[in-house]
């Protein structure tokens, strides 16, 4: 791998800009583990196996221990197995973070990075390697993606041995709320569900800022102005239909059905 010292750029002698080959900071041949034996397959420099330490690098993150995670990346690297660490660090950031956090954004910039940038075993794409691993040991962890994969495979499984035998089946898949009938599918236009429907229902916001609100307020107050494209005419808004539109919903409430709009 290369050192963070050896490549200064200099001005040759006619003024021109030269950057030297970076040079190697292990003096053993990269076939060689630590202490001058020949590396077989799936051999790391230490010694390990390849696939221990990569083990180890995903039990670290599911449980924080930066230390572990950072040297299995340095392991992994320094021994030739770059493309398969990303690689392997790409799937655990998927499986491993809460849905909203974006650590596997991060990893993905350092892996370009250590791939385009620069070479992946040199020190600075050993260094992207080890700020990955040790970011992910951070980030906040839920299977609950990878949980729910699962869940809905073994729902529709029972759902189609439950039609198969002629019974219920014990689990079914979540009920479409009514207000997922809207102007955008062909039922919710059989039902005569236009734009006044999609605002005040089907457009509502469990965690509306209040900007937001006081901006619909005024679309709605002014909805011909607003919207010359659509068929809707102020006399059409109530004042309990702007209440509405803008109250925002509980967290998984939904619009019983059949409701008059």
């Amino acid at each position: 791998m290369g050192n963070d010292e050896s490549a200064q750029t200099t001005f040759g002698d006619g003024g021109e800009i030269q950057t030297p080959e970076p040079t190697s900071t292990d003096e053993d041949d990269s076939s060689l583990k630590d202490d001058g034996t020949e590396m077989k397959k799936y051999d790391t420099k230490g010694g390990l196996d390849q696939y221990i330490v990569g083990s180890a690098l995903q039990k670290a993150i599911r449980r924080s221990d930066e230390e572990l995670a950072a040297w299995s990346a340095w392991e992994l690297v320094r021994s030739g197995y770059g493309w398969w660490f990303w690689n392997r660090l790409a799937i655990i950031a998927v499986e491993e973070a809460v849905s909203e956090d974006q650590t596997l954004v991060l990893v993905d910039t350092l892996e370009r990075l250590a791939k385009k940038k620069w070479s992946m075993d040199e020190w600075e794409g050993i260094v992207c390697a080890i700020r990955a691993a040790i970011a992910c040991a951070r980030m906040p962890k839920s299977r609950e993606h990878v949980h729910g994969n699962r869940v809905f495979t073994a729902m529709k499984n029972e759902r189609v041995a439950a039609e198969q035998e002629d019974r219920k089946p014990r689990y079914d898949f979540p009920e479409i709320p009514d207000e997922a009938y809207d102007q955008h599918t062909l039922m919710g236009r059989k039902q005569g569900r236009g734009f006044k429907h999609f605002m005040v229902h089907s457009g509502r916001l469990d965690n509306e800022t209040e900007m937001g609100a006081e901006f619909k307020e005024f679309l709605m107050n002014n909805v011909e102005m607003a919207y010359p494209d659509k068929d809707i005419s102020q006399s059409d808004i109530s004042r309990s239909d702007i209440k509405r539109a803008t109250t925002p919903v509980e967290p998984g409430e939904h619009d019983k059905k059949f409701h008059d709009q």
